[in-house]
């Protein structure tokens, strides 16, 4: 079709004449409302990025691989919502002096104490990485994290229901248990 019978047509109808593809033999061509073919293609821009999930990197600092059990319980702790929120947690492990030369003490501290304990909600990424002074793991989460998650949520309610205890009624005693001034309790205790 020429331009002129292309563009006479669009007008008719109230249409813009936007070319597809310019280097095709002849040119390709549409007849479209062009700001609403616009405004649909931001939605679709709009909708990816809103489904696209951005994971981060949290990075864990250990001074030393002489860390007490309570201060590898709180940093597994923070480790552990990092990975749960979506996070990669990158433990770094800094060698001081003469530790240097103990790098399998450092090894089994990140494997034994993080990676083992965080394997049901994370995985280790590649193996550990020795720079100068310092050891990196990295553990990034699960790909079914969240399933796992809910998993967890949903059994940890029905637990939670199941292990209510009936509410106690004021004045009665457990059936083991004698009352206070029970004479039959004491005639059994005595005898």
């Amino acid at each position: 079709m020429p331009i002129e019978e292309a563009l006479r047509r669009a007008q008719e109808e109230n249409l813009d004449l936007v070319e597809i593809s310019p280097t095709a033999v002849p040119p390709v061509c549409k007849l479209m409302d062009y700001g609403k073919y616009k405004y649909q293609q931001q939605k679709k821009e709009h909708d990816q990025r809103r489904k696209q999930h951005s994971m981060s990197i949290k990075q864990i600092r250990i001074k030393s691989f002489l860390i007490d059990n309570h201060d590898v319980e709180i940093k597994r702790r923070q480790a552990r919502e990092f990975i749960e929120a979506g996070h990669r947690v990158v433990f770094t492990l800094m060698f001081r002096a003469r530790e240097n030369q103990h790098a399998e003490a450092g090894e089994a501290l990140l494997v034994e104490k993080f990676a083992k304990p965080l394997a049901d909600v994370s995985r280790m990424d590649g193996s550990l990485a020795r720079d100068g002074r310092k050891m990196m793991m990295t553990l990034s989460p699960l790909p079914n994290l969240r399933q796992i998650l809910a998993q967890r949520a949903r059994a940890g309610k029905k637990a939670g229901d199941e292990s209510a205890a009936p509410p106690k009624t004021e004045g009665a005693a457990s059936p083991n248990v004698p009352a206070a001034g029970d004479s039959s309790a004491s005639a059994t205790a005595s005898s």
